[in-house]
């Protein structure tokens, strides 16, 4: 018999619908259920392609007598991370300061005010390597709530103190100095594993955040070891098992310290940043792979993630009725099957296949040796093994797509769709790709028709309906989307939809008091505090990338508020960055971006005319980290209301290009070649 889960549209929750278990989603009714009965909520937190949720799923919600027990002492209430990310922030935080550890799926008691007083994540259905039992956790809990109340508010009340401590935590400003940077470099430099590249020990994440501040400081000062550490760590995760070695697309993260056995899900937000950090990477270096790995992330959420109505899925699963990550997985004489043995023998060697395996009896795909080394090692025919390799992947690809594979999530997070906005508006330009291109212009469209609804941009759609508010994150990326969506398509609508972005945000989560950004707006009441995350964790915070729209706008209206805000909320934050830059590392951009004069590019030219665009296809063949670029034509009314096109023309009757620094042109120029150099000029 289905729950109340079965009307959401969320897949995490419609997964859970036909539980014995008397679900709720997070909702006003629930909540006036656990005052009236005065019983605390169980709030339960996941999402659809997490593993463990599943487990935790069919071990205990699926079990009648464990749901009776919920149904018995509880009001239940199942809660998608990626639809409230302010719910999963604030009880995360629960979670980590009771128990000391996060992760999901978590499990939260609250109190009838929605206040935590025991958290954990995943419960076994009975004890186990000394994890207690989830019954035994939840008459002990049940029980503590009946008979020992006061000492339940106490602990609640210390609980949130914390959380409201460490979310609403005093900042010193700091003045913006060029070795707060070289500071911050140095401290990830000391973190770099130089045996497998990344930051850290298992697990690994890919982190690209961090990758991006040092493709930054390599720019302005070019290091032999940022540059080792930098090529080190995209080698070895392009190279590893964490990379899908068939189709493309990376996994979650991996579980060991050298990118070889990933946690098996992929997410849209991972591989829209990291095919933005490959592009990046293959402008500064000029190796070819970096640009396949790119393109290849592309093609496959192209292929696998893109929605017929344009909007991209959020995830795709770890598991399948196969097992756990058995969908990606190879065992030694499936391979023999499809190429013969001989061929099948050298694709085998190639990329790791065992008979033994490396994960459950199979073997996930990795690359040990570059491919040149290969050929040389086993003495082949170069073109024979690359024609080979083409061959046995198309092949391969096509056996595996005949399993039983992981379920997508179609639900469309408009913060994590903005972010794939970037990555295709920006190598299509590069790569010339009009397809991309293209695809980028189709979700910005998808997300202007249908999640902005009466002015108000919305974090969530599926099955036709919006869900929750647009959270500062949503307007943040869709922001820097919509400039990245004019510098590819050269409309100026795109344009005014960034300024509106920018300004919305100002109005809508700004404290003044404070001089930071709130992550929910002020009309939420649902929470028992108003978030204000800082840290940029497997994706950027809203505040990081909002300091970046709004420096940007506000150097292209003139609206000196914006740029004020956008420096006062770096300030705020670069001393904790430069100590502790793994988790802060897209405000140490936003900081890099603001310390060296941006390149504000200005191209007065018609839309239509090849010319304008060689213009823009000229700055984005080369890796310009703090440029702003603005294309208009001269009949364009933004011409007279922007600062940053006023006084600018066409000159001798063609595409113009103006590369200035701090409002400081250099000579406009109709030269391709001139403007080249005025470019690269530090």
């Amino acid at each position: 018999m289905s729950n109340r889960l079965i009307h959401e549209t969320s897949l995490y929750l419609l997964q859970h619908s036909e539980n014995p278990v008397d679900w709720y989603p997070w909702c006003d009714e629930a909540l006036e259920k656990s005052k009236l009965e005065d019983k605390p909520i169980l709030l339960s937190v996941g999402y659809s392609s997490c593993h463990w949720c599943h487990v935790m799923e069919k071990e205990s919600f699926e079990d009648d007598s464990i749901a009776q027990i919920m149904n018995e002492h509880f009001v239940n209430i199942k809660v998608d991370r990626e639809e409230r990310p302010d719910l999963d922030y604030i009880y995360m935080s629960a979670v980590q300061s009771i128990s000391g550890q996060g992760g999901w799926p978590m499990t939260v008691f609250l109190t009838p005010e929605m206040r935590p007083f025991f958290a954990g994540t995943y419960f076994p259905p009975e004890d186990r390597r000394g994890m207690p039992g989830f019954p035994k956790v939840l008459l002990s809990v049940s029980d503590a709530f009946s008979n020992r109340r006061d000492e339940v508010k106490s602990v609640s009340e210390s609980v949130v103190e914390r959380i409201e401590q460490i979310n609403l935590r005093k900042f010193s400003s700091g003045d913006m100095k060029i070795d707060s940077l070289i500071h911050a470099k140095n401290e990830l430099v000391k973190e770099f594993d130089w045996n497998y590249g990344g930051t850290g020990s298992a697990p690994k994440f890919p982190q690209p955040m961090i990758y991006e501040f040092l493709l930054r400081r390599n720019f302005y000062n070019s290091e032999d070891q940022v540059q080792k550490a930098l090529i080190k760590t995209l080698d070895s995760m392009m190279n590893g098992g964490i990379y899908d070695q068939l189709r493309g697309g990376f996994h979650r993260y991996s579980t060991d310290a050298f990118w070889l056995i990933p946690h098996f899900e992929k997410m849209l937000y991972d591989n829209a940043l990291l095919a933005k950090l490959y592009l990046h990477a293959y402008q500064t270096f000029q190796k070819p792979e970096y640009s396949v790995v790119a393109m290849e992330i592309l093609d496959y959420v192209r292929e696998e993630m893109l929605l017929k109505n344009g909007g991209v899925c959020s995830s795709q699963d770890a598991d399948s009725n196969l097992g756990e990550g058995i969908y990606f997985a190879w065992k030694s004489d499936e391979i023999d099957s499809i190429l013969g043995n001989t061929n099948g023998d050298l694709i085998k060697k190639y990329f790791g296949v065992t008979h033994e395996g490396n994960f459950e009896g199979h073997s996930i795909l990795s690359i040990t040796t570059k491919t040149e080394d290969f050929i040389k090692k086993e003495n082949l025919d170069k073109q024979f093994f690359e024609n080979l390799l083409v061959d046995a992947k198309e092949k391969m690809l096509a056996f595996r797509s005949n399993r039983d594979a992981p379920g997508t999530d179609d639900k469309v997070l408009c913060s994590w769709n903005s972010l794939m906005i970037s990555s295709y508006a920006k190598s299509g330009i590069s790569f010339g790709n009009d397809e991309y291109i293209s695809i980028a212009k189709n979700i910005g469209g998808f997300i202007e028709k249908n999640m902005i609804d009466n002015g108000e941009l919305f974090h969530s759609y599926g099955d036709g309906l919006l869900k929750s508010s647009g959270y500062l994150e949503d307007y943040s990326f869709f922001g820097i989307a919509c400039l990245d969506l004019h510098e590819a398509t050269l409309d100026t609508k795109w344009l005014s939809k960034a300024i509106w972005a920018a300004q919305q945000i100002v109005e809508i989560f700004w404290d003044r008091e404070e001089g930071m950004l709130f992550d929910t707006s002020f009309s939420q009441k649902d929470l028992i505090i108003r978030p204000r995350d800082i840290y940029d964790n497997a994706m950027p915070c809203g505040s990081s990338i909002a300091a970046e729209l709004l420096f940007k706008v506000g150097l292209i209206t003139g609206d000196e508020k914006l740029s004020n805000i956008a420096r006062s909320s770096v300030e705020n934050i670069l001393p904790v960055a430069e100590k502790a830059p793994v988790g802060l590392a897209q405000w140490l951009c936003s900081a890099d971006m603001m310390m060296y004069d941006t390149k504000e590019i200005v191209i007065i030219g018609d839309p239509k005319d090849s010319k304008t665009f060689d213009f823009i296809s000229k700055v984005n063949s080369i890796y310009l980290p703090s440029k702003i670029v603005v294309v208009a034509s001269d009949s364009d009314p933004l011409i007279d209301e922007l600062l940053f096109l006023k006084g600018k023309k066409m000159h001798n009757g063609l595409p113009t290009a103006f590369v200035c620094q701090n409002y400081e042109c250099k000579e406009p120029t109709n030269d391709l070649d001139v403007f080249s150099e005025q470019l690269i000029a530090k």
